[in-house]
Order: C-alpha cells, then sequence, then structure tokens
C-alpha cells in the first residue's frame, strides 16, 4: 500500500489529479456515461489516497514519540512518559488530547506542514503524559513549563524541523498570555543547559508523586515544597566557578544532596574517599537522593564510585543519567549524573558525642 500512496503523492505533488479531473469534465460533455463511470472511480481512488496519507502520518507520528519517549524513559530509569501517542484526525481546529485505554488521544486538525502538524501533536500528547501520577500535585504553572520543555527535547530528537514552529508559534503563543510560565520556563532551561533537568528535577518530581499518592495534600503546601526545590537547583546550576552554593535541601518532601565531582588534580590526589564519605554520611543523615555530578573526563572515577554503592543494604537502586552541560562560551560538554535513592525505612545511624 505504501508505494500506491508513493505514487498517488507524486501525482498530486506534478498535478496531474487536476489534469485527470478537467478530462473527466471533458469527457462528461462528450460521453456522459464514461465520464459518471471515471468519475466515481476517480473519486474513491482519491477518498482512498487521502484517508491513506492521514493515516501513514498519523503513525509515522506515533512511532516518532512513542521512540522518543521509551528512550526518555530508559534514559532517566523511570517511566515519566508511560503512555504512548494515539494521533486521530477532526475537522475542527479544537485541539483535544485525553487518556484512554492506556494511551494519550490527540485529536487535532489535518495540515500539510507536517512540521506544524508534528509539534502541536508533541505539545499535546506531552501534556497530558508528563509525571501523571506527580501533576495531580504539582502546580499548573510548573506541571506546563516542564512539558514544554520535554516538548522540545522530543522535537529536537526526532524532527528538528518542527522547532522552528514549536518556539514561534506554541511557546510564543504561551508566553504572551502567561509571562509566569516563560519565568519559570527560562528557569528550568538553565537546570537543562546544566545536567540538571531530566537528570535530577523530573526524577525528584515522580518520586515525590509515588511517595504521597493518594494522599489528599494541601496543594500550596506541594507548590512550596517545589519552588523550594527548584530554587535550590537553580542556585547551583547558575553558580560561578569560585562562588559556593548550598549543597543540601532538607524539606519535607526533597531530602537531597548534590556532589559535584572536582578537580582532577584533587581526584588524582586524594581519590574518590572523600566522595565516599559524603555519600555514607548523606545516607547516615536521612537523605532520601544523592546525585553526583561530572564532566565526562571524570567517568571513570563516577564509575567507580557507583560500583562502591551497588550492593550497599541501604540503597534502593542507583542510576546513571547523561547530560549537557552549555557553559558561558556556549561550548557543549558531556555531564554524567549518578543517582543513588535511599531506602525509605532503615535505621539510621544515631551520632555520639565524644566524652
Amino acid at each position: 500500500m505504501q508505494e500506491l500512496i508513493n505514487l498517488l503523492n507524486f501525482l498530486e505533488d506534478k498535478g496531474v489529479f487536476y489534469i485527470i479531473l478537467c478530462a473527466i469534465v471533458v469527457l462528461f460533455i462528450i460521453k456522459p456515461d464514461w465520464g459518471k463511470r471515471i468519475s466515481l472511480v476517480f473519486v474513491a481512488l482519491f477518498t482512498f489516497y487521502k484517508w491513506a496519507r492521514k493515516a501513514n502520518v498519523s503513525r509515522s507520528f506515533e512511532f516518532k514519540i512513542s521512540n522518543v519517549t521509551t528512550e526518555l524513559n530508559k534514559e532517566i530509569g523511570e517511566e515519566i512518559l508511560p503512555t504512548n501517542p494515539k494521533i486521530k484526525w477532526v475537522k475542527n481546529t479544537t485541539r483535544e488530547a485525553f487518556v484512554n485505554e492506556g494511551k494519550v488521544v490527540v485529536k487535532l486538525d489535518y495540515h500539510d506542514d507536517r512540521n506544524r502538524t508534528f509539534a502541536l501533536a508533541t505539545s499535546s500528547y506531552v501534556n497530558k503524559s508528563l509525571l501523571p501520577v506527580a501533576r495531580r500535585y504539582i502546580p499548573e504553572e510548573i506541571m506546563e513549563s516542564c512539558s514544554l520543555l520535554v516538548t522540545r527535547r522530543i522535537i529536537t530528537d526526532k524532527n528538528e524541523d518542527s522547532l522552528e514552529f514549536f518556539v514561534t508559534d506554541i511557546l510564543k503563543e504561551v508566553f504572551k498570555d502567561k509571562p509566569e510560565i516563560e519565568e519559570l520556563y527560562n528557569e528550568l532551561t538553565d537546570l537543562d543547559n546544566n545536567a540538571m533537568f531530566l537528570q535530577i528535577l523530573i526524577p525528584e518530581l515522580w518520586k515525590m508523586g509515588k511517595r504521597i499518592y493518594p494522599n489528599n495534600i494541601k496543594k500550596a503546601i506541594v507548590e512550596d515544597e517545589i519552588e523550594k526545590l527548584i530554587k535550590f537547583l537553580h542556585a547551583i546550576a547558575t553558580k560561578k566557578y569560585d562562588q559556593i552554593a548550598k549543597l543540601n535541601l532538607d524539606s519535607n518532601l526533597f531530602k537531597l544532596r548534590v556532589i559535584l565531582v572536582g578537580k582532577m588534580e584533587t581526584l588524582h590526589g586524594k581519590g574518590i574517599d572523600p566522595y565516599i564519605f559524603r555519600i555514607n554520611e548523606g545516607i547516615n543523615n536521612g537523605y532520601k537522593s544523592i546525585y553526583l555530578l561530572g564532566y565526562e573526563r571524570k567517568t571513570g572515577f563516577l564509575k567507580e564510585i557507583k560500583k562502591r554503592f551497588e550492593d550497599h543494604e541501604k540503597i534502593q537502586h542507583i542510576k546513571i543519567r547523561e547530560g549537557n552541560v552549555i557553559n558561558s562560551n556556549f561550548d557543549n560538554m558531556k555531564c554524567i549524573c549518578i543517582g543513588l535513592t535511599i531506602k525509605e525505612h532503615f535505621e539510621v545511624e544515631e551520632k555520639t558525642e565524644a566524652s
């Protein structure tokens, strides 16, 4: 069937359909019976072509989006986008997305500009699918900002030609109506440019949802906690090289420690023991998550640290996540993030004072 669709696409591009249509009109005048029969065949063929072309486009988009979401879930180590998309074409221009039978059904109008359509389909899908449990508690403006950033990631990975429409139409329209979203989006972009959005923020929000669902918690309380988390991470992401930033967050919902793996000369001189000590200290002080961040050239040291805790009785799991850091010179450098999730229930060692 794909070969037939390709042929019909070729004929349409060359204007052959219109030539055939003119020929049928002439045939109607000369031989009405023959013209009627041929016109019925032509209408049936053209109707099939339009249906098949739309079906082909929807399948292509569904595959691309499903493929990249599978990659994202694997990369992060959590099911942040657990549902697959199902695209349905409608005649009106009202876009809609809802969950049905384990899929996010995206309804939108068919358009010949496939870059536009892919951007709209991806945006609608992510807005409904991202963090399905945690989104019940996350404030709308934070959820929308996260969805926009994830949408941009999917578009960049799978259909970069759609990026222009996403930036000039979707983002521009959202920022025009909701300036607070623009401010949040820019803050989250700072995290993303320092390998802390998909690597730390999104996993923390995912774990938060799992931890508190189905409890009924006031949204204002959760909003305050999430704002603390974003400000904490943003301060680390935007700090200057010689500045000191707070690396521990100890709030009601988020207890995490961030460890920045230092200079190569420090690693060669002191080895990984200082980092082992800080991880153990974090575990014994009741932190739920500990993250180590280091540039790619430090991968060997990071993996050695990870290996030390693989069979640790208090560690639930360890995830390695990669990201990119864009420095002040706009150089793109690969970064490694190792995330340790501590088991929820274990006996914390008591601190004793020397007598």
